[in-house]
């Protein structure tokens, strides 16, 4: 096998297990066993913020859900 095709199935196989994942994971956070993106980043937001790291949590929020 050379490298090329090697690279080549790599890449597929990557990219089925990502997609797998990514369904799997969707699937948990429909079903409520875990939190949405913005569930998360507005959690880890507060635990920064009560740990005084107040311009940790701003900038992780403007930088996570700054564009929705």
């Amino acid at each position: 096998m050379t490298t090329a095709k090697h690279r080549e199935q790599t890449q597929d196989f990557t990219s089925e297990r990502n997609t797998t994942n990514d369904a799997r994971q969707a699937g948990a956070i429909a079903a409520g066993l875990l939190p949405s993106i913005d569930e998360a980043v507005r959690q880890r937001a507060i635990e920064l913020w009560l740990a005084g790291y107040k311009s940790e949590a701003r900038a992780l929020v403007a930088r996570e859900l700054g564009g929705r």
